[in-house]
Parts: structure tokens; C-alpha cells; sequence
């Protein structure tokens, strides 16, 4: 597949919760998203983006996922709010992934 065909991932933190490790966060989801086997054209920070602007980045990228160095970067209501505009959440830290549109194998 190439890049341009690549499915979208928006990479996801929150540096109030990164605090000094935003840079390595930054670093660990962008390669855990192309491990995935996502395109990822940007980095969106929750703590100065609310999560309907978030939203409303991925519909206009296109993209089908988020991917965060972990669930502590999202309440929970977040959470499913994502899941309900059935965006597939990954997280480095533990390594869970839900999703359907990566190709097998890309891990």
C-alpha cells in the first residue's frame, strides 16, 4: 500500500499529562501510528484542542483513528465519545489497539 493510500491517524496526547516527556510522547505514538500501518499528518494536544474540535479534525482528514501513549490522556466520556464517531482508539502504553482498518500484519 503506499503512503498516499495509507489509512489516517490523528496522534493524540495531553501535555498536562506528558509534563516534561510531550517531546518522547510526540515520538512514541507518531511511530506507533506508522507501525500501525497509519498515515499520521498531525498531533493534536487535548489540553489546548476540546475533543469536538478533535473530532471534527479527524472528519476532515479522513482520518479512522487516534492514537495516544495511553488511556490516561482521555476521560472516559471521551473515550466513548470517540468510539461513538467510530474512530478506532490505539495506545502505545499497554499496547491495545481496537481496529479494522489497518491490514493484517502491519504491526
Amino acid at each position: 500500500m503506499t503512503k498516499q493510500h495509507l489509512p489516517v491517524a490523528l496522534c493524540v496526547l495531553n501535555t498536562l499529562i506528558s509534563g516534561a516527556s510531550e517531546p518522547w510522547d510526540r515520538g512514541l505514538i507518531s511511530d506507533h501510528a506508522t507501525k500501525l500501518g497509519y498515515k499520521v499528518p498531525r498531533v493534536i494536544d487535548l489540553a489546548r484542542v476540546a475533543l469536538e474540535s478533535l473530532i471534527a479534525e479527524c472528519a476532515e482528514h479522513g482520518a479512522v483513528a487516534v492514537v495516544l501513549p495511553s488511556l490516561d490522556h482521555l476521560s472516559i466520556s471521551a473515550l466513548k465519545t470517540l468510539q461513538a464517531a467510530e474512530l478506532d482508539v490505539a495506545t502505545v502504553y499497554p499496547e491495545i489497539a481496537r481496529h479494522d482498518t489497518v491490514k493484517p500484519g502491519a504491526h
